[in-house]
């Protein structure tokens, strides 16, 4: 996990992994003669492939019940949540924004509102989506502008930052998505997995889930491929999955229209968040933080949550857009 200290460092290490995935996106591209070695990292992950199998040690699944499971493991509970987004840009430039977060189901059907502020401008922007996800609405503060994102428009930015819309819209990728392959994964370093994952279960078994230990097979991880059902501008997305956790994923790799990564965004779990009903620190089984790099803009966007509350039933006026202007 990156740890900004100041503005020089937060931009020294964003042109370092820039260059270095610049590096890796254009050879991929290049026809060289000369085949990659075996083992050597490739342009759209930084694992190394070993042989096609099984992803778990239970058998292998059909790659869209891996998609459903992965899926569940992204869902939020419904209640209040609170945070910060930040961004921060290669030429060391940033900014943050606190934002809450009002999420609840009807009828099953997912609804969320996010309200985001800064210090210097007050409420900035706040997001409707509906349908899970598939009806989005923004509310521009600044502009004082109500629109409606369709189609190509759910692709652009939340507020200059590394995420689009579709990206924190909670849409399910089971039913956008076709699973197209699944390959068992190993990183290139494998003791770093190791000590993450074991620094990981620790806390989960310190928090009482009671867990049963993995064994030394399951210190693996899957990539799945799947590409998009209806019309979008990503035209693959690649997740690396760990499926002995349920296939929650790690990380995913997203691909343009022309087949070149040019996002990718990381998955943090197993922190601690403030659950307000209890006033306790507790874990949640959703990512407490997302981080993503935005190799087209430069950037890197981080959006975190720190707080929790299940006792919140959200009015019914946040998820009327006609009251997002109010």
């Amino acid at each position: 996990m990156l740890r900004f200290h100041g503005k020089a460092q937060a931009a020294a290490v964003l042109l370092l992994t820039l260059a270095a995935l610049s590096a890796w996106r254009l050879s991929a591209q290049s026809p060289g003669p000369a085949a990659p070695a075996p083992n050597a990292p490739s342009a759209d992950t930084l694992f190394v492939e070993s042989e096609p199998a099984p992803p778990s040690g239970g058998g292998a699944l059909p790659v869209q019940e891996m998609v459903a499971r992965a899926d569940s493991s992204l869902s939020a509970a419904p209640g209040l949540y609170s945070g910060a987004l930040s961004l921060v840009l290669k030429d060391g430039r940033s900014a943050q924004w606190d934002f809450v977060l009002y999420r609840r189901l009807q009828d099953g059907i997912a609804e969320m509102s996010y309200h985001f502020s800064s210090r210097r401008r007050g409420l900035e922007a706040k997001i409707l989506y509906l349908e899970n996800g598939e009806e989005v609405w923004l509310w521009d503060a600044r502009r004082r502008l109500l629109a409606r994102k369709r189609d190509f428009e759910k692709y652009e930015s939340v507020l200059g930052s590394g995420f689009a819309y579709v990206d924190l819209s909670g849409y399910p990728l089971q039913d956008n998505y076709s699973g197209r392959d699944a390959v068992a994964f190993r990183p290139a370093n494998p003791s770093e997995l190791r000590q993450q994952i074991e620094a990981a279960d620790r806390a989960r078994q310190q928090a009482g889930l009671n867990e049963p230990p993995r064994a030394p097979g399951e210190l693996s991880l899957s990539r799945l491929t799947i590409t998009p059902i209806f019309e979008s501008r990503y035209r693959r997305l690649v997740l690396i999955v760990d499926p002995a956790r349920n296939f929650r994923p790690l990380r995913t790799d997203y691909f343009n229209l022309d087949n070149i990564l040019f996002k990718t965004i990381q998955y943090y779990y197993d922190s601690s968040i403030l659950n307000r009903a209890t006033a306790r620190a507790e874990l949640t089984e959703m990512p407490c933080m997302l981080e993503s790099l935005d190799l087209d803009q430069g950037a890197i966007s981080r959006l975190e949550f720190y707080t929790f509350d299940s006792r919140v039933s959200p009015a019914d006026a946040l998820f009327d857009p006609e009251f997002l202007n109010r």
